[in-house]
Parts: structure tokens; C-alpha cells; sequence
């Protein structure tokens, strides 16, 4: 039998699984029912990057073309200019997906991106997540980063480390205080402050803390003490010397985490937008803390795209380290495939998340994006059942690990 015909069963398989979806951005419902909704919706986020590299001016990129003041037969003008440059690619095949699977409209051009509207505009109403990722996708909890209400037991939040103190000067440091109810005058009082929102954010449902790999750096905790007194004397410091208090608090951020049982989730690689250096995101940036803090379990979202290989042998090494798919596919299939391939070989199963849809307000886009997801891991794993390296229910099973299980396990989630 051969290996297209596996991965069929395979994709067939997963539509019938439940999923975590193991990062979002996504806003709350009503939050998402305010807003005005039209074809453009589905090219927010990502493929802004591929339309500006592909050549479309900033000022419609990063904001006349989702400006709803103007008329949308203007602004699909100046998008269907660029859209032939990017429509091929992964960012602009998840909403092809979604206008196809969702609204039955078969492709996006000239000729259906009106009606394509009008039926997006027609379901933006109560029940659209119900309807979108509870029912069509089978999630069963997302991972979201940052406050979502309270009560709303959908959403697994996590904590953004800038809520800690890392990029605080004294006026911020002083919202921080009062938002957590604990009053910072010493670094001890500090360290309280993040103990005690740790407990907090794990009381509200929250799952983890969320950091960047350029926020990573060496230890030094005399010299961050010092700085610290001078932040709080002087209001704020030298950009040096915030960026070696920023390292430090990261660092006792991740130590109190594991202790509170939070998962530290490290964004690795590629950066969203353009013009960024995204050799900052190294992975390699998160040995350090894998070795100095082997009680916290931390999870390298993304793939350290392109850096997959890295990624994986980090994984094989540090018995605290996951690795994360989110996004990964709408970056790219085939690296994504490459990834799961080698990470395979080497990584232990019960390591490895994958999935995460990684948007805001284009919900529709998590669908199209979980339609790649099966894709990619159906062809990793129909591969190696072709090869006899796996039978067809192991490989279904790992299926189930990766899009369900993996994530649930290591985030304590009860879903």
C-alpha cells in the first residue's frame, strides 16, 4: 500500500481526535463579534508579512487594508495586486482552507470575494467558537496567551513574563505591584510579587509563562539587585543594565515557575513580522536555563524554525525540555514535515505537541491551519508505515499523542 494512501486513513483518523490546541492569541467571542468582519479578516496577521515582502506598501500592509472606513472593493484592488505572489504559500493556504470548508467558497479572487464577505459577516454571531473550533475542529482547550476572563474555562492562559517585571521601569513596576497586591520596595518584595502571581495565574486556570528567546541571558543576580535599587531610586537605568536585570529576572521567573507548576513556554526562531533579526530567537539561547533549572519543565514553541535540527537534538538531551509545532505548520508544511520526520529518530514521543493555530481575530484560520497539521504529521508518520517502521494503529496512536494527549499531559490540563 503506499504511503498517499496511508496518509489518507491517517487524516481520516485524526478528524474523528480530539485536540488541544497548544497556542493561541485568540480573543473572546463577544470581543471578536464587535468587529467588522470581511474577506481581508482571513489576511490578517501573517500574510501581512508575505504582502510587505512581496512589495505592498507599509501603509496599506500595517494598516489602510484592513481600515474599515474604506471601502472594501478599494482595498481588495490594491490586495489582489500582491495576492497571486503570496497565495501559494502556507500563510494564505489556511484561510484558502477556511473560505472553501467553512463558507463553501471554493477560492478567493475577484469573483467570490464578495460573497465570501457577505457570509462572514452573516456568521459572525453567538456560537461562532461553538460552532468553528468546538464542533468542526474537536478542541477541547486552547492555550492563549495572556488575560482572558475569568470563568471562560475554554482558555488555558498563559502568563506573559513582561506581567513580571522583566521590561519594568519604577512606574511599571509600581502597576505591577498594585495589579498583584503586593507592595515591591526590595527585591525580596520582588521575588514575593512573582511568587505570588505564579499562584495566582495557576488559581485562574492559567497553565505556564510565556517568554521570548531574546529575553534569555546570563546569570547574574548581585549585579541585577544593584540595578534593581537604581531602578526603583531613579525611576529607570541604562538600556545595559536593563537588559542584564531582564536576564535575571527571567531566570527567577523559570525557577519559581517549575515550583508552581507552571510550563515555561519559550518562543524559538522565526519572528512574525519583517525587518527583524530572528537569529535572536536562537534556540541554543534556552540551554542555559534547561540546565540551571531542571525542576521546569519548558516547551520551545514553534520549532525553532529553521533551526528544527537544533530543536530536536535539545529535545533527545534535556529530559525538560518539549517541543512545539504551533505555528510551525503555516510557516511551512514541508519544514514541518522535515521536523517531525528527524524529531522522530531522536526525540522521545511523549515530548512532542502538534498543534497550535497561533492567531487573534481570523478564528476561521485555526481551522485551516489544524487541516495542515493532519497533512504534515499524516505524511511523517504514512512514511515511516510504508517503510514498516510502524504499523498503522501505532501511527494513529502517535497522532493521538501529538495533537491531544502530549499537550494535555504536560500543561495539567483537565480537558
Amino acid at each position: 500500500m503506499s504511503a498517499r494512501e496511508i496518509e489518507g486513513r491517517l487524516i481520516d483518523a485524526m478528524s474523528e481526535m480530539d485536540v488541544v490546541d497548544a497556542h493561541e492569541h485568540i480573543m473572546v467571542e463577544p470581543e471578536r463579534l464587535a468587529r467588522d468582519v470581511d474577506v481581508l479578516t482571513l489576511f490578517q496577521h501573517y500574510t501581512r508579512t508575505d504582502l510587505r515582502s512581496a512589495g505592498m506598501p507599509e501603509e496599506w500592509a500595517w494598516g489602510k487594508l484592513h481600515d474599515e472606513t474604506l471601502p472594501l472593493e478599494a482595498r481588495w484592488k490594491v490586495f489582489s495586486r500582491f495576492y497571486e505572489d503570496i497565495k501559494h504559500g502556507s500563510y494564505a493556504r489556511a484561510a484558502r482552507i477556511a473560505a472553501r470548508d467553512i463558507y463553501g467558497v471554493d477560492d478567493i479572487n475577484d469573483s467570490t470575494y464578495l460573497e465570501l464577505t457577505e457570509k462572514m459577516k452573516a456568521a459572525n454571531v453567538p456560537g461562532l467558537y461553538d460552532r468553528i473550533l468546538k464542533e468542526k475542529c474537536r478542541i477541547r482547550k486552547i492555550l492563549v496567551l495572556g488575560g482572558q476572563k475569568e470563568g471562560d474555562e475554554f482558555f488555558a492562559p498563559l502568563l506573559p513574563a513582561e506581567w513580571l517585571g522583566t521590561w519594568a521601569g519604577r512606574e511599571r513596576m509600581e502597576e505591577l505591584s498594585a495589579m498583584w497586591g503586593v507592595p515591591v520596595r526590595t527585591w525580596d518584595d520582588l521575588m514575593t510579587m512573582i511568587e505570588t502571581a505564579l499562584a495566582e495565574w495557576r488559581r485562574r486556570g492559567g497553565s505556564g509563562v510565556k517568554f521570548a528567546a531574546n529575553m534569555l541571558g546570563e546569570s547574574y543576580p548581585e549585579d541585577a539587585r544593584a540595578i534593581f535599587t537604581d531602578i526603583m531610586d531613579k525611576g529607570d537605568v541604562d538600556p545595559g543594565s536593563r537588559v542584564i536585570f531582564r536576564n535575571q529576572l527571567t531566570h527567577e521567573i523559570a525557577e519559581r515557575a517549575g515550583a508552581a507548576g507552571h510550563v515555561v513556554a519559550v518562543h524559538t526562531g522565526i519572528i512574525w513580522d519583517n525587518w527583524n533579526d530572528f537569529h535572536q530567537m536562537h534556540p541554543r539561547k534556552l540551554i542555559p536555563y534547561l540546565q540551571l533549572h531542571r525542576s521546569t519543565s519548558f516547551d520551545a514553541y514553534h520549532a525553532g524554525i529553521p533551526w528544527v535540527g537544533t530543536v530536536g537534538v535539545m529535545g533527545k538531551t534535556f529530559p525538560n525540555l518539549h517541543l512545539n509545532l504551533c505555528w510551525c505548520h503555516v510557516i511551512s508544511q514541508s519544514m514541518s514535515v522535515r521536523a517531525l520526520d528527524e524529531w522522530l529518530d531522536i526525540v522521545p514521543t511523549n515530548k512532542i505537541i502538534g498543534f497550535g493555530g497561533d492567531y487573534s481575530l481570523p478564528v476561521e484560520k485555526v481551522w485551516g491551519h489544524l487541516v495542515m497539521a493532519r497533512e504534515d504529521i499524516a505524511r511523517a508518520l504514512a512514511r515511516r508505515v510504508a517503510d514498516g517502521l510502524l504499523t498503522e494503529d501505532e501511527a494513529a496512536g502517535l497522532a493521538r499523542r501529538f495533537l491531544y494527549e502530549n499537550p494535555k499531559r504536560i500543561y495539567g490540563l483537565d480537558c
